[in-house]
């Protein structure tokens, strides 16, 4: 299927993981997302038959699930039960582990500084 006519944002919703190819040739699919194929490959000098090939590849791949079909509320509980608890169970750790590396790399000048300062506040 030819894709260089069609507009990045709309690929980057009918293709999974188009959005990640096009973010490797920092291609904008989202404010940019009018744009063409064809135009965006232009502007990044990328050859535009082998990202054609690409998207036909990533095409074929089976859709896990069509989100555009979800209920937004389905939406919704799906980020804050995959990415949101997991977080929330993460940041204790990532916490200890950020008091341990600015207290043990404090003389080095690129050890990054206030990282416990903020975690404690989001906590």
């Amino acid at each position: 299927m030819a894709y260089r006519d069609q507009p990045l944002g709309e690929l980057a919703l009918s293709i999974p993981r188009a959005s990640a190819l096009f973010r490797q040739y920092d291609m904008d699919y989202c404010c940019g997302g009018k744009q063409t194929l064809a135009r965006a490959a232009a502007r990044h000098d990328v050859d535009i038959d082998i990202i054609e090939a690409q998207l036909a590849q990533l095409a074929e791949q089976p859709i896990e699930k069509d989100w555009r079909a979800v209920p937004l509320a389905d939406i919704i509980d799906h980020i804050v039960v995959r990415y949101h608890d997991r977080h929330r169970e993460q940041l204790p750790e990532l916490i200890l582990q950020a008091t341990k590396v600015e207290r043990v790399h404090a003389d080095k000048p690129n050890v990054p500084r206030g990282l416990t300062k903020l975690s404690h506040c989001a906590a």
